[in-house]
């Protein structure tokens, strides 16, 4: 059981990801002096009403490194959780990060 619940959370963690890389994408139109679309910091709602907080710092051209906490994670029992880990830019699409 906690691991369908832990899978379903990761989908939904990778689901919000992918959002936040998209309005990432949107505001680089809009904020063109960092030299990477990637590199800054968000913050959002989930839809369970946790607040999300995601932090992308390193080179302009990776890799970059990914901090993203959660007021409430499922698989750390409801508590406030930090997943870390890094991405690198796509080979054939620069405008695409891709993290494990």
């Amino acid at each position: 059981m906690k691991t369908k619940r832990l899978l379903v959370r990761l989908v939904k963690a990778t689901f919000i990801l992918g959002v936040l890389l998209v309005a990432v994408l949107w505001s680089e139109l809009a904020l063109a002096a960092n030299a990477s679309p990637f590199i800054g910091h968000w913050q959002a709602i989930d839809l369970d009403g946790s607040d999300i907080r995601l932090t992308i710092a390193g080179p302009p051209n990776g890799p970059f490194r990914i901090t993203w906490t959660e007021s409430y994670i499922s698989f750390c029992e409801g508590e406030a959780g930090i997943v870390q880990g890094i991405g690198m830019l796509n080979g054939g699409n620069p405008y695409l990060l891709e993290a494990d």
